[in-house]
């Protein structure tokens, strides 16, 4: 069998596009509705709260970072009886085309030791790590301390699923 440029051609084309598809960085997940309650100067933890979006691919938010805390922790609130308790969440599992939402009395980032207090109008930078995707940058915007959502609209939005434990 005799080797011809075209089909030498083909078979250079078949190995490099396979190698371009496996180098392909997993797409980021966008970040929507990224907000924060208003605490006073007592208060050293907060909460974020925000919308994740996968596109195509599933991956894991592993971790969080901001400037405003020492830490960010993914927490998860559940009744236990008539009382609410949050407990730390490791991971959190995103599938591949999922809307997650993280918003009060459900999974939500907890903002652990604030160098100081998170004022109405604010904004702050919130870091979140993903275990395929990487680094994704966000903003998050302060709203009043009792705040039921971004821009103080109910969090409830159609064809959202709240965020669920791994």
């Amino acid at each position: 069998m005799r080797n011809t440029p075209s089909a030498l051609l083909l078979l250079a084309m078949l190995v490099l596009g396979a190698g371009y598809a496996a180098a392909q960085p997993a797409p980021k997940p966008t970040i929507d509705h990224a907000w924060a309650r208003a605490t006073v100067a007592a208060v050293k933890t907060g909460a974020a709260y925000l919308t994740i979006t996968a596109h195509g691919a599933p991956d894991k938010l592993v971790s969080a970072s901001t400037p405003v805390a020492e830490r960010a922790e993914l927490h998860e609130t559940q009744r236990d009886g008539d009382i609410m308790k949050m407990r730390p969440v490791e991971s959190l599992d995103i599938a591949g085309t999922a809307k997650v939402v993280l918003a009060p009395s459900g999974l939500h980032l907890m903002l652990i030791g604030l160098k100081q207090p998170l004022v109405p109008g604010q904004h702050f930078p919130l870091s979140l790590t993903f275990q395929n995707a990487g680094t994704v940058e966000t903003e998050i915007v302060v709203e009043r301390a009792g705040a039921a959502g971004p821009m103080d609209m109910d969090h409830g939005m159609p064809g959202m699923m709240p965020a669920t434990k791994p």
